[in-house]
């Protein structure tokens, strides 16, 4: 506001925090997001596939089950944006399979009460690789979200992988703690299970039924907690460079204390989701259709067909056209079909890279509620604090070196630091 009592302008991001999770959406369709999630969902796809082959010749109806359902490669099941739809045809076409569903679904089996040996063996098995996975390609996601969120400045991409494979321990074992508690608390129900074997044991359990209970409700606060707070394990562990046991103390603690502030912040990251799953989809698609159109202008009709038809369908489509055909295709109908298959698998890769950067900013958010802790505060590593590059006049960085710089500050006269009597007024964090 100036002199005259006019409002030049008005800090939208200070008034609506929630604006931030716009700002993660446009930082979701960086290049380095993107190459990260493709990296890790083609590794995550990778490894259940090759878990599927060791496991394919099990009898079991579960493990039947669980392989029919495993998600296909990227680059074969893509939804895509059709640019003259026919009437019977959804303009948009959804598949689960490729959306962050799939990283939880493994340990579903778990809770299952016909699971066998071989089901839940599988199901550990999917978890914990897409967990290894992720630990690293998601926290390095995490990480530049958080120093791009917090400080406004670029962040490299080799810096954020140092640091996931750093923390990896932290990110790895940071679900699976709540999830080991939940056999700890289950220990009191099996001991009373077994003691309902014989009927004398069976009215002894069925008297300390009620401590079975309590135990399940507990067991049902932590299933709670952690589907809906995993992955503000990431965005804890990326903005603090912190361990286990605080990530998932803070991710509880935000959850619990502020369940309908997340559930607003969940309900805008999910129309930021579907804007940005459009752009994606629909810009993908356009730039296919543009570079067959551009060549087609130069081309003869037979070719400009086929690059049209090959880069909707992709490998895949190719290939199964190409075995009920008789007539051999020329090696360029490969090629071309490779480098569209390389654009659905990107395209596909999308929601991952969407999860992480908005787990992350909902996190900061979060803590602003809770502890007041303003969002332009974000942790580097001890090897990170001599770069200057991260930071940035007005914007607050809480670094190891600011404790030493503080024990290392000579004190006044009265036998006090300077800035001991001020310390909010001087604290980096007070001026956003």
């Amino acid at each position: 506001m100036n002199e005259s009592g006019l409002v030049q302008e008005v800090a939208w991001r200070e008034i609506f925090p929630w604006l931030r999770l716009f700002s993660a959406l446009r930082l979701s369709f960086s290049p380095s997001k993107l190459l990260l999630a493709t990296v890790g969902l083609v590794l995550t796809v990778g490894g259940w596939q090759f878990l599927g082959w060791l496991f394919a010749g099990s009898e079991d109806p579960m493990v039947r089950s669980l392989l029919a359902t495993l998600p296909p490669w990227p680059w074969q099941t893509l939804p895509q944006v059709h640019w003259s739809p026919e009437p019977q045809q959804p303009w948009l076409v959804w598949h689960w399979e490729n959306t962050p569903w799939v990283l939880v679904r493994p340990f579903t089996v778990w809770l299952s009460q016909q699971a066998s040996v071989e089901a839940l063996a599988l199901g550990a098995l999917q978890g914990l690789w897409a967990l290894v996975v992720w630990s690293v390609f998601g926290g390095a996601i995490a990480r530049l979200t958080a120093v791009q969120l917090a400080q406004q400045r670029r962040y490299s991409l080799n810096r954020a992988m140092k640091h996931a494979l750093r923390r990896w321990p932290s990110y790895l074992a940071a679900p699976l703690f709540p999830l080991l508690f939940l056999f700890v608390l289950a220990v009191p129900s099996m001991l009373l299970g077994l003691l309902s074997i014989p009927s004398w044991g069976y009215v002894i359990s069925a008297v300390l039924w009620p401590v079975a209970l309590v135990l399940g409700f507990l067991s049902a606060l932590v299933v709670l907690g952690v589907a809906l707070g995993w992955p503000l394990m990431w965005g804890a562990i990326s903005t603090e460079c912190s361990d286990t046991f605080d990530a998932v103390s803070r991710s509880y603690s935000y959850v619990s204390q502020r369940p309908l502030h997340l559930a607003f912040y969940l309900a805008v990251a999910a129309l930021a989701f579907v804007l940005g799953w459009v752009v994606v989809l629909g810009m993908g698609e356009l730039s296919m259709h543009m570079a067959a159109w551009g060549a087609s202008w130069a081309t003869t009709q037979v070719r400009q067909q086929a690059l049209f038809e090959i880069q909707q369908q992709g490998l895949p489509g190719l290939l199964q056209a190409q075995e009920a055909e008789t007539l051999s295709r020329p090696w360029g109908d490969y090629l071309v079909a490779i480098w569209a298959s390389v654009v659905h698998t990107v395209m596909a890769s999308y929601p991952f890279a969407f999860l992480w950067t908005a787990a992350t900013a909902v996190y900061q958010l979060l803590r602003w509620d809770v502890d007041a802790t303003h969002l332009d505060e974000v942790a580097f590593e001890e090897d990170e604090e001599e770069h200057t590059e991260f930071s940035a006049p007005g914007a607050a960085s809480v670094a190891g070196s600011q404790k030493s710089e503080a024990q290392n500050t000579p004190p006044s006269s009265d036998g006090e630091s300077p800035s001991s009597g001020n310390a909010e007024a001087s604290s980096p964090s007070s001026d956003g």
